[in-house]
């Protein structure tokens, strides 16, 4: 295999490991997003339970209009539902989700020559490993 089906392969590689990277922290996401709904019914905010809980079952899983707003909800019940440790953490988990993906989906787009100039010289991988 010559050099540039090398980092071709590399470069595929780490697309997809970075969208399957993705795509298990947005199991996280959803889990956060079902454990803040049970949080709002909980603390007897029912209304905000009731909205996530429509926007889960409705809205393809929450995830255009039901994340963002349980975040937003989130954060301004924080304080009063105790919970702005976990606001933090997944908020952060989003955060990552959103980057990995979006990476992903740019490293997909991205020619040889992109990904020469954007990641450099690749290393050779030795004769067992071409």
């Amino acid at each position: 295999m010559d050099a540039a089906a090398v980092e071709l392969v590399t470069k595929d590689r780490w697309t997809v490991g970075l969208m399957v990277a993705g795509l298990q922290l947005l199991v996280l996401v959803m889990a956060g997003y079902v454990w803040l709904a049970a949080r709002a019914y909980r603390r007897g905010d029912k209304a905000i339970g009731v909205i996530l809980t429509v926007l889960f079952l409705l809205a393809g899983g929450g995830w255009s209009v039901g994340v963002p707003l349980a975040l937003a909800l989130g954060w301004a019940s924080a304080r009063r539902w105790q919970v702005g440790w976990f606001m933090a953490a997944w908020t952060l988990v989003i955060l990552l989700a959103a980057a990995d993906i979006a990476l992903a989906a740019v490293m997909k787009g991205m020619s040889l020559d992109e990904w020469r100039a954007a990641f450099g010289w690749l290393p050779d991988l030795g004769p067992g490993r071409r």
